[in-house]
């Protein structure tokens, strides 16, 4: 199995066996020494097999995350599937794999990705109609502005608590020279709780192409940090963050998991901040909630 890559040097096609792409190698071309680019790195790189190694689906599961890539499917992946089919002159690539669940997989079969999308869509769509209809009921508990918050009560055990109260946050601060600045899309303070792990499941669209990083964000309630810091190693709070790749108009699900320890005084603030690198992204879609 070769490792089809262009060379860093000379920006040609060249390629090393699979097996050898962490050591120093010479381009075919060039000659140049150099070192091959990871899945990770080179996402149109591509092996000249069918089956993918594991390196490239982790690379494809950081970039469009462990959920279906089918809009509106919420199943776990079980497998990947090729955007364009190898029939079509599709490769084994990070940017040519998309990761769906089972059903789904079968489902599409060698079709090409587009072609397949829309009738995809229109069966999820048509379940949703036929779904049963059920009612809920919201009671509204008066809290004092100033301290936002939502308390939670014991839960039964592995029950989602939602954290439905939820604020505009405050205006982030101006990234000083140099820096790129995150911006807060979410911000939620609520009591601790039983509450030890934050899952933050969202819909995001690309209006274009480009690439983007999401992160959820906790730090004890107070203390106001940097959110220039954001994605550094230097951001005092605690954060988890998923790198979105894509191309215009692309839609998908992903899902970020933080785990948290007793916060001082027994108050988080949790938030969810984008830093766009001009791709123009939108969550239109989120569900955000906290676990025991």
């Amino acid at each position: 199995m070769f490792w089809n890559y262009s060379c860093p040097e000379c920006h040609k096609p060249t390629s090393v066996d699979w097996s050898q792409r962490e050591a120093e190698v010479n381009c075919r071309r060039c000659t140049k020494l150099h070192y091959p680019p990871t899945p990770h790195e080179d996402h149109y790189a591509y092996v000249d097999e069918l089956k993918w190694p594991p390196e490239i689906e982790e690379a494809v599961i950081t970039i469009r995350g462990a959920i279906c890539a089918v809009p509106g499917c919420y199943g776990e992946h079980t497998t990947m599937v090729f955007r364009t089919p190898p029939s079509a002159g599709g490769q084994t690539s990070v940017d040519n794999l998309l990761p769906v669940c089972a059903r789904h997989a079968v489902s599409k079969g060698n079709r090409a990705w587009d072609e397949w999308i829309v009738e995809a869509r229109e069966e999820l769509a048509s379940q949703k109609k036929a779904a049963p209809a059920f009612e809920v009921t919201i009671t509204k508990h008066d809290f004092k502005p100033e301290t936002p918050a939502a308390d939670f009560v014991a839960p039964v055990p592995g029950l989602m608590l939602p954290l439905a109260t939820m604020r505009v946050p405050r205006p982030p601060r101006t990234a000083g020279p140099g820096k790129s600045l995150a911006e807060l899309k979410v911000a939620v303070p609520f009591l601790r709780g039983p509450a030890g792990k934050i899952t933050f499941n969202y819909d995001w669209e690309m209006k274009k192409s480009g690439k983007c990083q999401v992160f959820l964000l906790a730090w004890p309630r107070g203390d106001d940090p940097d959110i220039s810091l954001v994605g550094g190693p230097k951001y005092p709070g605690f954060q988890m963050g998923k790198d979105h790749l894509g191309v215009k108009d692309e839609k998908g699900n992903a899902e970020i998991e933080l785990r948290l320890p007793d916060a001082p005084g027994g108050r988080w603030t949790v938030a969810v901040a984008v830093l766009d690198s001009g791709c123009d992204f939108q969550l239109t879609e989120y569900a955000l909630a906290a676990t025991k």
